[in-house]
């Protein structure tokens, strides 16, 4: 211990000499281990820790997958009956777990937000081994069929609506007509899975009893509800092929007899498939952790080779000193130790910071990822993370000790006492400067070129044209409680006239924006009897106009067309190419479900949603007479705020009487920016990660190639005293460094190609050409090579523009 203390007091004593030395160590290892920490820690979140659920291994998502004639999967949506079947039967699961999604108004809170609710049963909490901070969850009083109204809240609803109030178990939540009791909140500690929506949570759970879905849905097959979700315990000791062939010829019976005389469902089959419950909540992020660690990992990489320069300079201005110690005893270990010790103060002190770098990284990602990632919530510093911590600093601080070591030619230390220190310098190996430099080129090269390509893709949907309008648009959502639909049509119509006669406002249409739904009815195309699953949207007369969609044929829908509910109906020009290839659409006649055929009267351009590639089918009709239509778009006019307060007070007072009133608005420009947030960060990542590299890059080469140049100062002296120009000294230390880049340059289109063929399934959604491909590549070396030439060039410069005897001096 006597020892140990001796060589960290040495070592201390030297690094207090080197302040900059200290400060450029551990700010750049600090950084990049902090950001491979969180890196690692999501890494081992998300793909090796189990689920915090009892007995998580045996718990499956059951999806319920509807296949076309073709083989084509068209849904994975279940009916309700086809819920309810599999919960009956207890051959599969011995414990079943039900739950449906949905959004509701909490009516008794001052702000009346829109909060999550969900429908489960007893066993839901069960399975999940839900703790409780109050009451209790529900239990077989709550179990189906039983229709007792009791609600439990989960603790960030607790504090965030109800303000904490320890006397909530008295109280009550009223959603629609029914008052619920509030028996219990979860505790802080529960994590609920995202098997619905990466970041939803939900707020208040409900009896499945009490779900919203309507009751002649109930009993049918015909249609599939998107807020139905089952998992569940396996209690049967077969395989999982198995379970799933016996799952899916009993639905798949049970779905043909009950769909026969629905045309549009002819050739229609189920399968059934199980998926780990772990497997459903992560989704299809594997592969994007897998490409994140690998970029974090290279700069770690270009920071280690940046670092290892530094000590290999740190280790020659030290040879004098290390000379002294060599010729007192020290043997080639006791240096070793010494060199270690300096390492392994300057990694602690970087990874103590990188720590909390890392702890702040997980409160980012919990704050702005939450809807991205899953189990963000469980990212914290954590026994794998201390570990990961410790074994970094110990590799790195024996890493930077072994180079350092390998520099010195311990039977030449006692030379270094006789010589003013100009020769010292090359017992540095010319061939690990090389690597260095080759190793530095290959990394910057490949996260350059990676990081380009992501944010060319990114941007490129950030910019692209959607088709519709986004700006000064906002949806006006209402509440209706009227006893029919139509009832409330003269009451909408006149909250339409009102607000049109703002002078702020410069048009409103009664439907649903393209960002919030489509619904995706069957429709069968009657020349054909071809039947296709389309995006459909009901509109009014001002729909298009309002939101700049383009008319490409025919006309758009009169007032009169969507008072009548006449059967006609618009198509964008993705479907009108489907019907009719070669001529116009205008005319076809298009049975959606089992209503009327309805007439195409008009062909518009299609339109993107923001954050997707591709336009699909998509088709308009007027709102049907007997559906609510609780949504109005309003856009005001240019150069004037959206009047909201107006708005509102309008709404009011026109619905007070005619059971409507205010529900909520929200803003299409951030609606776009939040289906566009994976792309905003993207962008933002890649670009940062861009300049990281290129800094780190450029502070590595210059290190290592400052030092070269140094090297070499009488050298270039002699050169200067003999007549080279001053070009000829810039071209010959380019020339010695030029291989170094082309084997850097050759290496990274390796690495490239094995990225490419590793990781084929993730890269092929980047959708970039070759062209773009070469052009980005060729920027990339581009860079690269600038910062090598740069790096040549910089530490010449004190050499060359000065008189030669200067160089030959050693005066600088």
């Amino acid at each position: 211990m006597t020892r140990l203390m001796y060589w960290i007091k040495q070592a201390c004593f030297s690094l207090q000499k080197k302040p900059g030395f200290v400060s450029m160590v551990v700010s750049t290892m600090s950084i990049t281990i902090g950001a491979l920490l969180c890196a690692l820690t999501l890494a081992y979140v998300l793909i090796v820790s189990p689920l915090p659920y009892p007995e998580q291994d045996r718990l499956y998502q059951l999806e319920h997958l509807y296949i076309d004639g073709d083989g084509e999967l068209l849904g994975s949506h279940f009916t309700y009956p086809s819920v309810m079947e599999l919960y009956k039967d207890k051959s599969i699961f011995s414990d079943v777990a039900l739950s449906f999604y949905s959004e509701q108004k909490l009516n008794q809170h001052p702000l009346q937000p829109i909060i999550r609710t969900t429908h489960v049963n007893p066993e839901w909490f069960q399975l999940l081994g839900a703790t409780m901070a109050l009451g209790r969850t529900f239990e077989q009083t709550e179990e189906l069929g039983s229709n007792n109204p009791v609600a439990v809240l989960s603790y960030q609803a607790w504090v965030e609506l109800f303000s904490s109030d320890p006397d909530i178990l008295e109280k009550t939540v009223r959603f629609w007509d029914t008052n619920y009791r509030v028996i219990g909140v979860l505790s802080p500690s529960f994590i609920e899975p995202q098997i619905d929506a990466i970041g939803q949570k939900t707020h208040i759970f409900m009896p499945w009893d009490f779900n919203p879905v309507a009751q002649d849905r109930r009993n049918t097959y015909l249609g599939a509800h998107p807020g139905l979700f089952f998992f569940g315990k396996l209690a049967s000791d077969k395989t999982i092929s198995q379970i799933e062939q016996a799952l899916t010829q009993n639905i798949d019976e049970t779905f043909q007899r009950e769909v026969v005389g629905a045309g549009f469902l002819e050739g229609f089959h189920i399968v059934m498939k199980l998926n780990t419950l772990k497997s459903a909540i992560l989704k299809d992020v594997e592969q994007t952790v897998w490409l994140l660690l690998a970029s974090v990992t290279g700069l770690l990489v270009i920071a280690i080779a940046n670092i290892a320069n530094q000590f290999i300079s740190r280790t020659a201005e030290k040879l004098r000193h290390l000379a002294i110690h060599a010729v007192l005893g020290a043997k080639k270990r006791h240096i070793y130790k010494l060199l270690f010790a300096e390492a392994g103060l300057l990694m602690a002190a970087s990874v103590m910071i990188a720590l909390v770098i890392a702890d702040n990284g997980f409160y980012v990602m919990q704050e702005f990822l939450a809807k991205k990632l899953p189990r963000v919530d469980e990212l914290s510093i954590n026994l794998f993370t201390m570990t990961s911590a410790i074994l970094i600093a110990l590799s790195t601080a024996l890493l930077f000790a072994w180079f350092s070591a390998n520099m010195i030619n311990y039977r030449k230390l006692n030379a270094s006492l006789q010589t003013s220190g100009k020769g010292t310098s090359a017992q540095v190996s010319r061939n690990i400067r090389q690597i260095l430099i080759v190793s530095q080129v290959t990394v910057v090269t490949v996260l350059i070129f990676v990081s380009f390509s992501i944010f060319n893709q990114a941007s490129r949907v950030i910019n692209q044209s959607i088709g519709f309008d986004t700006e000064r648009m906002t949806t006006v959502y209402l509440n209706g409680w009227a006893d029919s639909a139509q009832a409330l049509v003269p009451t909408i119509d006149e909250v339409k006239h009102r607000l049109a006669e703002l002078p702020q406002i410069e048009g409103v249409s009664n439907a649903y924006s393209p960002m919030d739904m489509f619904d995706t009815p069957s429709q069968t195309i009657v020349d054909t009897n071809e039947t296709l699953l389309v995006e459909s949207l009901p509109v009014d007369e001002n729909y298009f106009d309002l939101v700049g969609q383009t008319l490409m044929d025919g006309y758009i829908f009169s007032a009169a067309n969507v008072r009548d509910g006449d059967n006609v109906i618009i198509i964008n020009h993705v479907y009108a190419s489907k019907l009719a290839p070669y001529t116009s659409a205008l005319g076809m006649r298009i049975r959606v479900n089992n209503d009327e055929p309805k007439r195409v009267i008009g062909i518009v351009k299609g339109i993107k949603i923001p954050g997707e590639e591709d336009v699909p089918m998509r088709s308009y009709y007027p709102w049907p007479q007997d559906k609510y239509r609780l949504k109005l778009l309003v856009k005001h006019a240019e150069g004037q705020e959206f009047p909201a307060e107006e708005v509102i007070r309008i709404i009011n007072e026109v619905g007070s009487g005619n059971q409507m009133n205010y529900n909520a608005m929200s803003s299409w420009e951030e609606k776009r920016d939040s289906l566009l947030f994976t792309q905003y960060t993207t962008a933002v990542t890649s670009a940062a990660l861009v300049v990281l590299s290129f800094f780190l890059a450029a502070i590595g080469l210059y290190g290592i190639l400052s030092y070269s140049t140094q090297l070499r100062q009488f050298e270039l002296g002699t050169r200067m005293a003999i007549g080279a120009k001053r070009k000829d000294l810039v071209k010959l230390i380019v020339k010695d460094n030029f291989a170094a880049f082309i084997y850097g340059a050759v290496l990274s289109v390796i690495a490239l190609l094995g990225l490419y063929i590793g990781f084929a399934s993730e890269l092929s959604e980047i959708d970039i050409s070759e062209t773009q491909t070469s052009i980005i590549f060729l920027i990339t070396l581009t860079l690269v090579a600038g910062i090598m030439l740069l790096a040549c060039y910089w530490p010449l410069r004190r050499y060359i523009n000065q008189p030669a005897i200067y160089a030959l001096r050693g005066n600088n």
